[in-house]
């Protein structure tokens, strides 16, 4: 089979059984077969939220990281350089800005980007890692908060 994809790359995916291909174009996509050609659906067809609503849409996904993001560093900067909180909770708070600031640069404008116009336009390699990004971000903001949870609960006198 063979994918085309809208940037011009193309990579090539062979079926044994059938002679089929499937291109994608710059605003369609197309099934091969032997017999015929079917166009499939053209990418405006594919888009998840109609044209005016997603340049709004799109300020919106633009304010929101760039907040994340300097917050964040804003965050750090205090928290590097300001001795004021507990050294166990400043760790806590480090770790969390971090995991923060990496979904909102690694993770906000892919996925922003894959559910407005319902499908990848970056190189396919960074699909997977763009994924692992987010996964861990979540992970990591979920283990600290409970580590935090768990360190500030009153222990238990015996």
């Amino acid at each position: 089979m063979d994918f085309i994809g809208s940037g011009g790359n193309s990579s090539n995916i062979t079926e044994s059984d059938s002679n089929k291909t499937m291109l994608v174009g710059s605003r369609n996509i197309t099934y091969r077969n032997r017999n015929h050609t079917v166009q499939v659906a053209t990418l405006g067809d594919m888009e998840a939220i109609p044209e005016p609503y997603q340049s709004c849409l799109t300020g919106l996904y633009i304010g929101t990281a760039v907040v994340a993001i300097v917050a964040n560093v804003l965050a750090l900067t205090i928290l590097i350089t300001k001795k004021r909180s507990s050294a166990d909770l400043r760790k806590y708070l480090i770790n969390l800005a971090i995991s923060d600031m990496s979904m909102a640069a690694f993770s906000l404008p892919f996925a922003y980007s894959d559910m407005m116009y319902g499908y990848w336009q970056f190189p396919l390699f960074w699909c997977p890692i763009s994924h692992f990004i987010s996964t861990c971000s979540v992970c990591v903001s979920i283990f600290t908060l409970t580590g935090i949870g768990i360190e500030r609960s009153p222990k238990e006198s015996q």
